[in-house]
């Protein structure tokens, strides 16, 4: 099967032009695209004149060509290849690219689907091109909305896919973790992830802290505030949960507002238990 496989293959690419081969194989990398995510992906960074496949013209002609395409939607807009196909194609180009080479096309894929709010998928290309930080930072900058609309479950998933050991160490993905923990009844991982981020905020900061990692450090702070606010609250000290929740409240962002709401309901609910 592998021996026919490959021969159909080489018959395949052996008729077509250098630019819509390259196409194909560069589209292989990916589950599903698109004419608008083919062309960021596939489009070379110097114009020369050659290249002037457009996305648009390229599904359309694996659709005229009946290229092993599978249409994933009734309007025609995503699509993937058969995955005999896509396996053979994308062993070709990995034999054929760097690994950098390749990181950079997982990368460009990752900008794309960042860029039109599928962040589950730009979570996951960041990953497999090796860039842990791109990764971390999409989930930093979108958590917020998940937690706003309680889809805590997709929010674990994300945590889940980063690497254990970068999790560990960061303390806004620690103090995600105790979140996602306190929504799912988990007391030990919550006071368990609590305790791991303020063992790292405890230690001496670097000195020349960049603004975006002292406000990290700040909110980290706040988070954790109102997780202790709560445990406070459930543990009859009203005045220190009380403290805590408003020590949270002043430096939570406005899109926190889970949070917020979280921290405003213990100020309530504590000042009625005193």
């Amino acid at each position: 099967t592998q021996y026919l496989g490959d021969y159909l293959l080489a018959d395949v690419l052996a008729h077509l032009p250098p630019v819509k081969k390259e196409w194909l194989l560069k589209t292989s990398l990916l589950d599903r695209f698109c004419a608008p995510l083919g062309e960021v992906v596939c489009q070379s960074d110097v114009t020369n004149g050659v290249d002037d496949l457009t996305g648009e013209r390229f599904v359309r002609w694996l659709e005229d060509e009946n290229l092993f395409l599978v249409a994933l939607d009734d309007r025609g807009h995503w699509f993937r290849f058969h995955h005999l196909f896509q396996d053979l194609l994308r062993s070709l180009l990995q034999e054929q690219l760097t690994p950098d080479e390749l990181a950079g096309l997982y990368l460009r894929a990752s900008t794309w689907f960042a860029e039109s709010g599928l962040i589950d998928e730009a979570i996951q290309y960041a990953l497999t091109a090796q860039d842990t930080t791109t990764a971390v930072q999409l989930v930093l900058d979108h958590r917020y909305a998940l937690m706003n609309t309680e889809q805590w479950r997709r929010l674990d998933r994300w945590l889940q896919i980063l690497p254990a050991d970068v999790v560990a160490k960061t303390p806004l993905l620690l103090s995600t973790r105790a979140f996602v923990a306190l929504h799912r009844g988990e007391e030990s991982e919550l006071v368990t992830a609590r305790q791991q981020a303020g063992l790292l905020l405890a230690e001496p900061s670097p000195v020349g802290m960049l603004s975006s990692a002292a406000e990290e450090y700040q909110t980290a702070e706040g988070e954790l505030a109102v997780l202790q606010g709560f445990e406070d609250f459930y543990l009859g000290q009203a005045s220190r949960a009380i403290a805590n929740a408003r020590s949270g409240l002043e430096v939570l962002p406005p899109e926190a507002g889970h949070i917020r709401s979280m921290a405003r309901c213990i100020v309530a609910d504590g000042l009625q238990m005193q």
